[in-house]
């Protein structure tokens, strides 16, 4: 169960933890949330640390009712999670990973909610493009008028010993109705594609002009 308190005093927490890990944590913000949206936000997952910017970029920025989706095994490794919106699929059933989609397009059916999501599944090998599970299109097909918005991260050590981790929002995508359920998932993991792609070379640049979050 999520506990305002917890969340509360927990930010400032992984603000701390971020101030320590990271060098800079840096922002490109082009989305930007209206009081009556609901959205969804798909990331790409190639660190531990993917895990906590959901929390810190709604607590900071986006300020929505915000939950996010979690593996299963992950969540009983770390319950804390659950305490900061975090619930459960089970991927290795379909059955009930049919069920936490369901129970996500109903959450998004309430104004001023989110849900993080990360389409891959897993922590990947960031020097690979992006594989969608098909679950997102499912989701596109269940959540219409919702916001779908990729959000990128990439972290590099180009500048200092200690990483810099960059994050970039980007607008909500626009996906005809009527194209299958694998279509939809491929434009999806198209846009965030190419997202990444535009993250990571922006980042090189030591005349970026991001904004600066922790």
């Amino acid at each position: 169960m999520i506990s305002p308190l917890f969340i509360f005093f927990f930010r400032y927490y992984v603000n701390l933890l971020f101030y320590r890990r990271f060098r800079r944590v840096w922002l490109d913000q082009h989305y930007y949330p209206g009081t009556g949206h609901a959205t969804l936000y798909f990331l790409n997952h190639n660190s531990w640390w993917d895990g906590l910017v959901p929390l810190l970029l709604n607590e900071f920025r986006f300020h929505q009712q915000a939950k996010a989706v979690m593996d299963s095994r992950q969540l009983e490794k770390h319950p804390f999670f659950k305490k900061i919106g975090a619930y459960p699929i089970d991927r290795t059933r379909s059955r009930k990973a049919v069920a936490a989609l369901l129970y996500t397009a109903e959450l998004l059916k309430q104004k001023g909610t989110s849900v993080f999501i990360y389409p891959q599944g897993v922590i990947s090998d960031p020097s690979m493009p992006l594989r969608f599970e098909k679950g997102i299109g499912l989701l596109h097909e269940r959540c219409e008028g919702v916001d779908f918005v990729p959000i990128a991260l990439h972290q590099h050590t180009l500048f200092s010993d200690k990483p810099d981790l960059f994050i970039k929002t980007g607008n909500p995508v626009r996906i005809e109705q009527h194209l299958t359920r694998n279509n939809k998932t491929l434009a999806l993991e198209d846009t965030l594609n190419e997202l990444l792609v535009r993250l990571r070379m922006e980042s090189c640049r030591e005349d970026l002009n991001y904004e600066r979050l922790v």
